[in-house]
């Protein structure tokens, strides 16, 4: 009989046992919470919760499986290629089945010498709803589709590419399980695609490591694996304010221009991107001259105007030879006789990588070992020292695995070869935030590509190069190619990526691609992004897609929603923080939200959860001023009215540009900043309104129960909904001085009779004629409005309505 030694949740099954014996007993181990597992030995899994069937590989089907290739065992195997290979299942004798800690699962087999080219996960498909495995631009749901884990050259895409830029395998299903293979090889899922009745991970390599994460609530499914890989790392507060950004720019008088433009209109911008070209050569992080004549005082300027800079970089240096000579060919010509600082092919010559300019060749920056991050962080510590806040990192996605069908043979300083491509964004990130580390304890990377735990080296996500329209990912473009999409897709990708492990997402405001968005798109996309984490708007290269280059209306509706997107700092703070420690992720597709609502899927692509108290239904049709809604389980409130629906249901809504249609939980209590802030950070310029000049918060609620918010000074806002009335407890932090809260009523769960006084200890506090009034007071005092109350306290006080 096969030897197993079964201890502390363990089986380790021999992978040298004799043919001629039996398979080895089937185990079964309690992962908590209800929930077991059962490796049978027939290599099956099954696990049930609460007694009942939760996940299983097919019937008479083990869960691992392998191809071989005796002849090419080193060659290209395609693992989207599901039908082209012959899978044989694993010896489950060879197989490691482990529960390291409840609710986990993991299943590994290791390489036994046999020329092995592909592994297989398989399981059976059921009537969840799966999503995951990164950013994805087609739909929220990956049931019926085969999505690459890795970058592959396209030629019907516009992008020229699969747009693969941040491959993450993990499927997560709305049962409350995920499921994680372990690989930075290339990888497909198949998800119920090729068979109806199964989903299939397939990668390359001689050896799996598969993990399960189970629990009934699929937004812990999440945060298990996230805690798993890594927490994403803390984002500075002022990363949260809207971002503006332009590529082209002739001069610094140009930058300041739009900066100026941004504070005379009062839009409320905290960041500016300096995009390419900004230096004297590609890439020698030196500031051209002619653009830029004075960087440390573009730099103070920019900085009294209370603007942090990024600037837009890349991890190349162009070859001599195929240009005029300048500092970056003369940057090669220095690096190149070091062996370890580019990436290179098997016969030692440095790859040559696509880059800014077609008709260039230019090496890629190898940042496997410290040598290549050592030396690419010192190059970029220069304008760091010139007072950049952060970089917009764009490529890296670009060692791909295969080259029309052939490997391009890549070989890394510390022995890595393209097998593993997904992992040079990594190295290439962590680079960055050395030398913004060095400098600086609140510097931010925004990257296009990426890998599972790169939210642990970057901090945001920029899609790259998006349609600037209402088109979807795949639909025809004039020239018959296919279009990567514009709003629908950004809508899509980030839900994906928030439930990949990446939670703070932004796409470009009015897209890129095409030139000037339509005054529709810009605004139907502004919505949407004032109610996402990151909310970045490209300008155009010309400044085209500036609200200002449009009309007075499309600027006071951006400003509208620039103003509310930094109104709701404190609130994304809070959920971006429960992501950075807990792993729960910010932006959350309504199947993960609320799995128990069938009527969930049906809405997906287009509507998400902001956290758990904010609905969003963007508008990303074109043409259109109302749309269906679907109202999950639950009491909802329009932010704008009083109109409260209770779901599940389907509503058609009214949607007017420039007002999205978002909805509060009723329950909910927001902790938010005052309405007139420019910026995030701090200015020395006249007229210029900074968050730390405006000590007085604000709050809006929706008393129906108890509730609680916390700021990021440390300032604690609850509402207790009781029989007698509603209590409003305030306690300042570092920089509140006072609050403004807003509480509709209507919903309080205590008695509904009328609410008339406001006392604090024994003392009422006074009641006066308007909004403006009560703002406009020195003590605490109220109004009430209905069932809309708006209470200011001057201090920290238990205040009671009743």
């Amino acid at each position: 009989m096969a030897k197993g030694i079964c201890g502390l949740g363990v089986l380790f099954l021999c992978a040298a046992c004799e043919s001629n014996q039996l398979p080895p007993p089937p185990l079964t181990l309690d992962l908590g919470a209800a929930t077991s597992a059962t490796f049978g030995g027939d290599g099956s899994l099954t696990v049930t919760r609460n007694g009942m069937p939760l996940l299983a590989t097919p019937p008479g089907m083990g869960l691992l499986s392998r191809a071989f290739d005796a002849n090419s065992p080193d060659g290209w195997h395609d693992p989207a290629q599901t039908t082209a290979y012959t899978f044989v299942p694993l010896d489950p004798r060879t197989v490691t089945v482990e529960s390291p800690s409840p609710g986990v699962l993991h299943v590994t087999t290791q390489a036994d010498g046999s020329p092995t080219v592909l592994v297989r996960a398989t399981l059976a498909s059921d009537a969840g709803f799966y999503t995951g495995m990164g950013e994805r631009y087609s739909h929220v749901s990956a049931s019926g589709a085969i999505i690459p884990m890795h970058m592959l050259i396209d030629a019907q895409y516009e992008s020229g590419t699969n747009d693969a830029h941040i491959p993450v395998p993990l499927l997560v299903s709305s049962n409350g399980y995920g499921v994680f293979f372990e690989s930075h090889q290339a990888g497909a899922f198949d998800v119920a695609a090729t068979d109806a009745s199964t989903v299939m991970a397939t990668f390359e390599g001689t050896d799996a490591s598969v993990w399960f994460f189970f629990d009934p609530d699929p937004l812990e499914v999440v945060a298990d694996y996230v805690n798993h890989v890594g927490l994403p790392r803390p984002l500075p507060r002022w990363a949260l304010g809207p971002m503006y950004w332009r590529n082209h720019w002739a001069s610094d008088q140009a930058v300041l221009a739009d900066a100026v433009e941004l504070r005379n209109l009062h839009i409320p911008t905290t960041t500016m991107w300096i995009d390419d070209p900004w230096q004297t050569a590609y890439n020698t992080f030196v500031p051209n001259p002619a653009q830029f004549p004075d960087p440390p005082v573009l730099m103070g300027e920019m900085a009294a105007l209370g603007y942090r800079v990024m600037l837009w970089s890349t991890p190349y240096l162009e070859k001599p030879g195929t240009g005029p000579d300048d500092g970056a060919r003369d940057l090669y010509a220095q690096a190149v006789t070091d062996p370890g600082l580019f990436v290179r092919l098997q016969d030692g010559t440095p790859l040559a990588a696509p880059g800014n300019d077609s008709s260039a060749q230019y090496g890629m920056i190898d940042f496997t070992t410290s040598v290549g991050r050592d030396y690419w962080s010192n190059l970029a510590s220069a304008p760091v020292s010139l007072g950049a806040s952060g970089f917009k990192l764009d490529y890296g996605e670009d060692v791909i695995a295969e080259f029309f069908n052939a490997r391009l043979g890549i070989v890394y300083a510390d022995g890595e070869t393209d097998r593993t491509a997904r992992t040079y964004p990594l190295g290439y990130h962590a680079a960055y935030h050395q030398a913004l580390d060095a400098a600086r304890n609140d510097g931010v990377v925004i990257v296009r590509a990426s890998s599972y735990g790169g939210a642990s080296i970057a901090d945001m996500i920029w899609p790259g190069d998006l349609d600037n329209d209402f088109s979807h990912y795949g639909d025809e473009g004039s020239n018959g190619t296919l279009l990567v999409g514009g709003l629908p897709s950004v809508v899509v990708a980030a839900q994906t990526l928030s439930v990949s492990g990446f939670p703070s997402f932004g796409s470009d405001t009015g897209g890129y691609r095409n030139g000037t968005p339509t005054k529709e798109a810009l605004l139907r996309w502004a919505e949407h992004t004032s109610l996402s984490v990151i909310m970045q708007l490209y300008g155009g290269g010309d400044g085209s897609h500036a609200p200002w280059a449009y009309d007075d209306e499309t600027v006071s509706l951006y400003t509208g929603l620039a103003a509310l997107h930094t109104e709701l700092e404190p609130y994304l703070s809070s959920i971006v923080h429960v992501a950075e420690t807990q792993g729960v992720p910010t932006i959350r597709p309504l199947p993960l939200a609320f799995p128990a609502d069938a009527m969930a899927a049906a809405f997906a692509d287009d509507e998400y959860m902001l956290g758990p108290d904010l609905l969003m239904a963007p508008v990303v049709e074109e043409g259109v001023t109302s749309r269906q809604v679907h109202f999950p389980p639950g009491a909802w409130e329009s932010f704008w009215t009083n109109v409260i629906t209770v779901g599940p249901t389907e509503v058609e809504e009214s949607a007017p540009l420039g007002t999205p249609l978002l909805f509060a939980r009723v329950g909910a209590l927001l902790p938010m900043l005052a309405a007139d802030i420019d910026t995030l950070t701090g200015a020395t310029a006249p007229a210029v309104v900074t968050a730390n000049q405006r000590p007085t918060f604000e709050a809006r609620g929706w008393p129906s129960g108890p509730a609680t918010a916390t700021f990021d000074d440390g300032t604690w806002i609850a509402i207790t909904d009781v029989p007698q009335g509603v209590g409003v407890t305030f306690v300042p932090g570092v920089l509140a001085r006072a609050i403004v809260v807003t509480l509709d009523l209507t919903s309080r769960t205590g008695d509904t009779a009328p609410l008339t006084h406001v006392l604090i200890g024994d003392s009422d506090i006074p009641a006066l004629a308007s909004e403006a009034d009560v703002r406009a007071s020195g003590t605490s005092a109220y109004v009430l409005n209905g069932n809309t109350i708006v209470l200011l306290l001057t201090a920290s006080a238990v205040a009671w309505i009743e």
